[in-house]
């Protein structure tokens, strides 16, 4: 078999992936790295921004507050969901599946990914919660938006300080996880499915108990989104027992546009993602070496970098220049597919390891182009994979703010950007309606996962981004 044949044609894409994720990822970091050490008055180097940040209490308390909260957040994850898992996997409970399917919902917001290093990051990075509910409880994610925002005309070397530091932490947990995973050997003596025990009437009551109150607990937020979203409101003030539409009438007719706007962006995004995050699978896969530990990294780092600081990255990096992109939907459809494009390539890498390269192999060996037996051999094989990895960036496209939040121009709004300025301005009754739209938008095809392919959402991203990693 001619290796050099073999190759040609995944080499010339290895190049052009390498290129999608410098312009991407890397160019954008490096731009607001730079920024970040300029005066914002003389434009020449300084380390006046981060010894403002370490000067002033503010910012110190926005970092104490970051990690305070992430801290909490992570051990709260361990504590409940340990047992529930144990409880859900180890035992016989009348409508377990019910309850496994209502607990992948709480990652709208976003919620407990896999674990508690996972739950930290998830919460640091965290930008709609705190600003919307936090109040005067300034965290990092929400100072670098308002630091980028208050200085949108002007030089953005704050908001870049702001940036560095929280992509410091999310880096450093990156690595620790990474570490604590390799440094261990996760296998398992015995191929047997652990048995599942039946209980006594008591020990089941309390177990199922404990396991749906945890889930009404998580859903109740969604419950009250609902019911509000069907409430005749004034502002801020709802009338409780008074049933209307008129939410949803606005929402649909006066201002449909953040509806369709989410659906198109998503749609592109994950469209995209599919092609990219399938030849990269392949190449991680099939080619190993240094350069393939290089793809890995770079794919992964996405992973690693907040929303906001991502969105604020994109929009400087692409103001002025050859390609200016900040103001355009484009802009938006970049930041999504580089921001969610690792679910798919680890839900494909991961169903691409178990398909055996003699297959491969044979069919190049009959005389069939290496790209023609991956297409017709491969893809087929690989086609649950791929679709759970495309639900998986479509439901999480759908649902981003801290992004968008920094990226989008007034005519493409998204739900979750109409929902945060309507919260805002008060408008409980229209932000309820839009909320539950975005709602039943990612319950649908999570139930299109979890019937048709026989997985749950959380399984998915275990499976395949934090499982993987391990692997």
């Amino acid at each position: 078999m001619n290796i050099g044949r073999y190759l040609n044609t995944w080499n010339v894409i290895l190049v052009l992936v390498f290129i999608v994720l410098f312009f991407a990822v890397l160019y954008p970091v490096l731009y607001i790295f730079k920024a970040s050490f300029m005066d914002p008055e003389t434009g020449v180097f300084s380390l006046n921004s981060y010894q403002t940040f370490f000067k002033y209490p503010y910012y110190l308390r926005c970092l104490r507050n970051s990690l305070f909260v992430s801290a909490l957040a992570a051990g709260f994850a361990l504590v409940i969901g340990i047992p529930f898992a144990f409880f859900l996997s180890r035992y016989d409970l009348p409508g377990k599946d019910i309850i496994k399917t209502l607990g992948t919902l709480p990652l709208v917001t976003p919620a407990i990914l896999s674990g508690a290093l996972v739950v930290f990051y998830l919460s640091i990075e965290n930008f709609g919660v705190p600003i919307l509910i936090g109040e005067d409880f300034r965290v990092l994610s929400v100072q670098a938006y308002n630091e980028f925002i208050s200085e949108m005309g002007g030089n953005p070397s704050m908001a870049g300080a702001l940036s560095m530091i929280l992509l410091s932490l999310t880096l450093l947990l990156t690595v620790v996880q990474k570490y604590w995973t390799e440094r261990k050997t996760y296998a398992t003596t015995s191929v047997q499915r652990t048995a599942v025990k039946r209980l006594s009437l008591l020990p089941t009551v309390l177990i199922r108990i404990f396991c749906a109150g945890l889930v009404f607990i998580a859903l109740f937020p969604f419950l009250v989104v609902v019911v509000a979203a069907f409430t005749k409101a004034h502002g801020p003030v709802m009338y409780y027992g008074q049933f209307t539409l008129d939410h949803f009438i606005k929402a649909f007719t006066i201002a449909p546009r953040p509806i369709l706007n989410s659906f198109f962006l998503a749609t592109a995004a994950t469209l995209i993602g599919i092609v990219f995050g399938l030849v990269v699978s392949y190449l991680l896969v099939r080619q190993r070496g240094t350069v393939s530990y290089l793809l890995d990294v770079l794919t992964m780092l996405p992973l690693a970098i907040a929303g906001t600081v991502q969105g604020i990255a994109l929009a400087v990096a692409y103001n002025k220049g050859l390609v200016v992109l900040t103001g355009t939907w484009m802009i938006l459809v970049l930041a999504y597919f580089i921001r969610k494009v690792p679910f798919s390539i680890k839900t494909t890498s991961a169903l691409l390891r178990q398909i055996d390269r003699n297959i491969e192999d044979a069919s190049v060996n009959l005389g069939v182009p290496p790209f023609r037996s991956f297409l017709k051999v491969i893809l087929p094989v690989m086609m649950p994979g791929i679709v759970a990895g495309a639900i998986i960036m479509w439901v999480t496209t759908l649902a981003e703010l801290s992004s968008t939040i920094v990226l989008y121009y007034g005519p493409w709004a998204t739900m979750t950007v109409e929902i945060f300025q309507r919260i805002n301005s008060g408008d409980f009754g229209p932000a309820s309606a839009f909320a539950t739209v975005l709602i039943v938008s990612v319950l649908i095809p999570l139930f299109i996962l979890h019937k048709l392919l026989g997985r749950d959402l959380t399984t998915a991203l275990y499976r395949g981004v934090d499982g993987d990693r391990s692997g």
